[in-house]
C-alpha cells in the first residue's frame, strides 16, 4: 500500500509523512495508522486514516481523510516521481553530460515532468552507488589497492584524513612514474580538473615532457577542495619523490596553486 500512496501523493505534488507509529487496539485487534503532510510541523492538518479490515489482499481501508492544505503544494516533482523508465533515461544520458542542469532539463522535457536539479542529481548518486558501491566503500578500495601496488610493485602512495576518518586527500605514483620524474624534471606541468568525478574532487595531475616530446603523467592526487594547503600537500608528497631541481614549472592562473607552486619551487 505504501508504493501506491507514494504515487499518489507524488502525482498530486505532495509528501507524506511515513514515519508514524501503527496503534493497535487492544480489545479488536484492529490496527489504526494515520498518515500526515510532511509539512505537518507547519500547521498543515491534512491527514488520511486507515483502518485495517479482513478483506485481502488489502486489508488496510481509508476510514476518514482532510485533504486540503494551509500551504502552496510543491512546484517540483519529487524523487517519488522518478519511475524506472526515467532511471533507465538517466543511466543512458549522465555520460553525454556533466552538466546536472543540462540533465534535468533534458528528462523533463521527454518526460514532461517538473524536477529539481537536486532531485536528478540525488538520483544519480543512487544509480551510481548501485553500480559501483558506497562512495566510503570506493575509497576503502582504493587505498587497498595502492597500498597493494606500494607493496608489491614499489608504488608509492599518501593519504589524508579529517577527524572524521574521511578521505579528503590522496595521491598516487607508480614506478614508473617516479623513475619519468627523476629523469625528465627539468620541466613540470601541473594542472586539474575541477569536481570532474563522482566523488566532486579535484583531480590534480603533473605531467613531464619525455625524451620523445611527449607528456608523461607522473603524479596524481585526488583533493577535497582547491585551497593553498590542499595543494601545498599535494606538491609536498611530489618534493619528496623528486631527486633535484625543476628549472621550469608550468600551471594555470588558479591562485592557491600558484601560490603552493612557487612556494614548492622555492623549497625543493
Amino acid at each position: 500500500m505504501k508504493k501506491e500512496l507514494t504515487e499518489w501523493a507524488s502525482s498530486e505534488k505532495i509528501s507524506l509523512n511515513f514515519k508514524n507509529s501503527e496503534r493497535e487496539n487492544k480489545k479488536t485487534g484492529m490496527k489504526i495508522s494515520i498518515l500526515f503532510c510532511s509539512k505537518k510541523s507547519h500547521d498543515c492538518n491534512f491527514y488520511l486514516e486507515f483502518k485495517t479490515i479482513e478483506e485481502k489482499p488489502h486489508p488496510y481501508k481509508l476510514c476518514s481523510y482532510y485533504n486540503f492544505h494551509n500551504h502552496d503544494l510543491d512546484l517540483y516533482d519529487n524523487h517519488n516521481a522518478i519511475s524506472e523508465d526515467i532511471s533507465k533515461r538517466l543511466i543512458s544520458l549522465r555520460k553525454t553530460t556533466s552538466n546536472i542542469q543540462i540533465l534535468t532539463a533534458l528528462i523533463n522535457s521527454e518526460f514532461k515532468k517538473n524536477f529539481h536539479w537536486r532531485t536528478i542529481y540525488y538520483q544519480l548518486r543512487k544509480i551510481n552507488d548501485l553500480e559501483y558501491g558506497k562512495l566510503n566503500e570506493d575509497a576503502m578500495s582504493l587505498v587497498k589497492m595502492l597500498e597493494n601496488d606500494a607493496n608489491n610493485r614499489e608504488g608509492f602512495y599518501s593519504i589524508d584524513t579529517n577527524e572524521n576518518q574521511e578521505l579528503t586527500k590522496i595521491c598516487y605514483m607508480t614506478k614508473r612514474m617516479n623513475k619519468l620524474i627523476n629523469t625528465f624534471n627539468d620541466v613540470i606541468i601541473i594542472d586539474g580538473s575541477h569536481k570532474s568525478n563522482r566523488f566532486n574532487m579535484h583531480l590534480l595531475d603533473v605531467v613531464v615532457i619525455n625524451n620523445f616530446g611527449k607528456t608523461s603523467t607522473c603524479f596524481l592526487s585526488l583533493l577535497n577542495n582547491q585551497t593553498y594547503d590542499s595543494f601545498h600537500w599535494a606538491l609536498s608528497q611530489l618534493k619528496s619523490k623528486i631527486n633535484g631541481k625543476p628549472h621550469i614549472i608550468f600551471s594555470d592562473d588558479e591562485e592557491a596553486l600558484v601560490k603552493g607552486k612557487y612556494k614548492f619551487f622555492w623549497i625543493i
